[in-house]
């Protein structure tokens, strides 16, 4: 999973960008955007920020719009989040 957040304390403005790629029961590739405010983060339901869903035939046609996604927020002063692998406010599975 790729997280990048931005923040702009002058403009009150704290944003987040995460995508991830993982396969569908059906086999198809699928790349997962969300993005909104920081204090969303990753949940669901109202609040929580938008999503976009794009299937692709293979892996490597989606890890280089992924990529190609990345390296656009990171133009546009986002900041990957490295803190130990977490990312705030997602949940894990035990």
């Amino acid at each position: 999973m790729i997280y990048v957040e931005r923040h702009d304390d002058d403009n009150n403005l704290h944003r987040f960008y995460a995508i991830e790629i993982a396969r569908d029961l059906f086999g198809v590739w699928m790349l997962t955007r969300r993005w909104g405010s920081v204090g969303a983060r990753l949940g669901t339901g109202a609040g929580a920020g938008q999503c976009l869903v794009l299937a692709f035939e293979t892996e490597t046609e989606a890890q280089k719009m992924a990529a190609s996604n990345k390296a656009s927020k990171l133009k546009r002063e986002y900041v990957p989040w490295d803190k130990a692998g977490e990312i705030p406010g997602a949940e894990t599975a035990e």
